[in-house]
Formats: C-alpha cells, structure tokens, sequence
C-alpha cells in the first residue's frame, strides 16, 4: 500500500480513530466507505488435509482437498480494506460521474446494463434484469435501477451491497476510488484474522447469526442434501423465495477480529486474483509469488459464502470462481487500498 502519510495529506483518507478490536480506522474520502488497517504479518490460510476429506464427504462437489489445501502461513504487508461491501448508493453514485452507454444485451433477453468506455459491462439494472428474465427466486429487488437517465439504488435497498455487478464493474469503481481488489488472501486474512479460524466469529458454526440460508429457513442446515431439499426446493423454497441481501451491519455478531462486517453471508465477493483450482498448493511451495496471478485462466476468484450459505460451504476457507464478465444477486464486492 502507499504511504499512510501520503494517503491522508492528499486527501484519499481520513484518520477516525481505533475500532473497538484495537485497530486503526479511516474513511476514504471519495465514497465515505469505512476501512481497517491490516497490520503485517503471517496468518494462517488454507485448510488442513484431514478436515478437507470430511468436507468432501459433505459437499461432494466440492474438492476442497483440492482448492484449499495445504494449511500454510503467507507473510502479508499492511494493508486497507473496507469494513463494508460497496452500497447500492455508492455504486449509483459512481454510475452517474463516469460516461457509460446503456446496453441491452441479447444474451439475457435484453435486460438493461451499463457498458464501460471499453465495452465492458459493468452492471446490470435490478428491476429490468428480474422483470425481463422473469426470475422466481427474486421477491426482493435490491440493486441499483436505470431511472429519468440516472442510475439509483432500488427503493429501500440505498445501504443494502450492491449486486449484478461484473468484476470489471468492480475493478472499475475501486479505481475510481484509487484502490484495487483485495486478492483472495488479503480478504482471507481480514476475515479470518491470524489464527486459523473457520468463520469471522471462531470456529463454532452458530446458525442464524449471519445472513446465510440458516436465517431464512429458520433453523440450521446440515448438509447439500438439506439445502436442496428444505431450502432451494428447485427454486421454489420458502426461504429461498424469502432470502435477499439485507442492509450492511445488520448482523453485528458476525464482524472479523478486524472488525470487517458480512464478509461470511450477505453476498459474496469479487477478489482481483484469476482463480486456479491449485492456487493454495502453488503459493504454499513459492512462499514469495502468492499476489495476485498474472496467468490467466476462464474465472477470477470470488469469497464468502453470500445469503445461500450454509455451515460447510460458509467457511472462510472455501474457495470460488466466476467468468468475471458474469453477474449474480449474491455477489459484489469491496476494497483495498
């Protein structure tokens, strides 16, 4: 990261005190978004080789032996990063100071989005994209909106993260901000903090304290099995019709030892790096080369298990991808500096 110095005589960020957990806070000035500092230092990522097979048993689909395994100790700089995803409010805001087209794209029955000035689709309008693909799992229209030559935030969802966003979208706001993506391991170690844990809490599952499909079915789900069968029911679960990403902070109980908020439920989030299913071995034997890979491959990594999930597939471990000129209503993002 740039100097602190720097950094706040040029006005990027503001100095506002410690947090609760005895960490350094700032604002950053352009988009009011709250941000930690991360000090330096090792911390424990990945998963353990024994615990991974039980994860396996599980969730079978999942190869966690595979993605992440070994358990190691990266060594990472200090570093900023948001205590919040980036808003519906904030990412409206950043639509209507840059110059963008709208663009009705064929592959996805013409719904509405906003094209970069490289022709990279940013985002996608909440109320065209769930009206125009007539979409069941959607009761809840929170994203942002193309309304009178603007965008806004979907009424009643302004602090609520902002979704149907593409990782270009996402890259694009933090560079509008001066900031960047965190790799998927500067986002671990802030959720995780240095001692290995499997959620921000600890290493105890507690049901119904994030916002995870456990919440809106309203009891614990045990397994893939379960989640199929009481929750997502083909589309047509209760609790699945129900689920929405909810306003930042509104599960307190969940925040990391940094103080980070809904980095596990809520929505997951874009993380800069290219995804590759043998990262965590490959940064394991290289302790030097774990930034973000220039190799590229189909996917870009994304984290945190977002409202659909639940105990197995919700640890801070797990591990994911996505075409990052995709969209989806459980993800989006934040940043680092």
């Amino acid at each position: 990261m740039k100097d602190l110095n720097y950094l706040i005589n040029n006005n990027f960020i503001r100095p506002t005190g410690k947090n609760i957990q005895g960490f350094d806070t700032f604002l950053r000035i352009k988009d009011n978004s709250k941000m930690v500092l991360i000090p330096e230092g090792e911390f424990i990522a990945g998963t353990l080789i024994e615990d991974a097979l039980n994860i396996e048993e599980l969730v079978p689909w999942y190869k966690a032996t595979k993605v992440e395994s070994p358990q190691w100790k990266p060594f990472l700089e200090r570093y900023l990063i948001d205590l919040n995803t980036i808003t519906n409010k904030q990412f409206s805001l950043f639509l209507n100071s840059i110059k963008y087209t709208i663009f009705h794209d064929a592959n996805l029955n013409n719904c509405r989005s906003a094209l970069s000035g490289d022709d990279k689709i940013l985002c996608y309008d909440i109320d065209n994209f769930i009206n125009n693909r007539n979409i069941p799992n959607s009761e809840h229209k929170v994203g942002v909106t193309y309304l009178n030559k603007n965008w806004m935030p979907f009424p009643n969802s302004e602090n609520c993260p902002v979704t149907l966003i593409t990782w270009y979208g996402a890259v694009a706001y933090a560079k509008w901000v001066n900031a960047e993506l965190p790799s998927e391991l500067q986002w671990e170690k802030a959720a995780r903090g240095i001692d290995g844990r499997h959620f921000p809490w600890g290493n105890e599952y507690q049901s119904s304290i994030a916002n995870l499909a456990d919440f809106w079915h309203g009891d614990k789900i045990n397994n893939q099995s379960e989640w199929d069968n009481l929750f997502y029911l083909n589309g047509k679960g209760v609790g699945w019709l129900k689920s929405r990403p909810v306003e930042n902070g509104s599960f307190p109980l969940s925040i990391s030892p940094y103080g980070c908020e809904d980095m596990i439920g809520n929505v997951a989030e874009w993380c800069f790096n290219w995804y590759e299913d043998s990262a965590y071995q490959d940064y394991n034997l290289d302790k030097i080369d774990y930034v973000p890979k220039q190799s590229e491959s189909e996917f870009r990594c994304m984290r945190g298990a977002g409202r659909y999930g639940y105990e197995v597939i919700s640890r801070i471990a797990c591990r994911r991808r996505r075409a990052p000129h995709t969209v989806g209503e459980n993800l989006g993002f934040r940043c680092i500096i």
